[in-house]
Parts: structure tokens; C-alpha cells; sequence
């Protein structure tokens, strides 16, 4: 498909949203960005703020998108129980502005 073709939309989300991994809570909001793009269903991108780094580890892992930019990746590690999951939560670099 064309780029000129593909669109991504973002626009405030009144949804409550809890991430859970592995049981544990990593991420709730009420104040999720819901994303549209091209030949995807919908997601919910929530706020940083919103996030809970306890069982998140940074990776080395980067990738660039030329619609959403450049993303950063972390790994769920819990500790206690010894699961994880590589490259789990990624985040772009700069923040979803949300169209009303």
C-alpha cells in the first residue's frame, strides 16, 4: 500500500485499561489513546505515567516506523516467580497526541 494511503489516527479513549503479564499489574489507566492504523484493529496506548516499571527491564532492542516513529522496547522479569518475556511493552519516543 502506498504511504499516502496509510493512515494512523489517535484520539482519547474513555475506556478504563489495566495491562497485566504474568499476573501482575504493569500498566492501568482511564486515560488511554485509542490508535487506528491502516489494515489493524484498534490499541489502546496508555500514558506513561500510567505505567508501573517495577517488572519492566530496559532491552537494546529499538525499531523505527515511518508512521509512528522510533520505538524503545523493556522485558517483563519477574523476579519472584522467574518469568519473563522478552521485548513485552515497547513505547514510542515521543507522546501520541490525541485528536479530539
Amino acid at each position: 500500500m502506498p504511504q499516502s494511503q496509510h493512515r494512523v489516527d489517535a484520539v482519547p479513549g474513555d475506556r478504563h485499561v489495566r495491562v497485566e503479564i504474568g499476573g501482575r499489574v504493569v500498566a492501568e489507566t482511564d486515560h488511554p489513546v485509542v490508535v487506528t492504523e491502516t489494515g489493524l484493529p484498534a490499541r489502546f496506548y496508555v500514558p506513561v505515567e500510567d505505567v508501573d516499571f517495577t517488572f519492566l527491564e530496559p532491552t537494546g532492542l529499538s525499531t523505527h516506523c515511518p508512521f509512528k516513529g522510533d520505538a524503545r522496547y523493556w522485558s517483563f522479569v519477574d523476579r519472584d516467580t522467574g518469568e519473563t518475556r522478552a521485548n513485552a511493552v515497547w513505547a514510542t519516543r515521543s507522546r501520541w497526541r490525541a485528536s479530539p
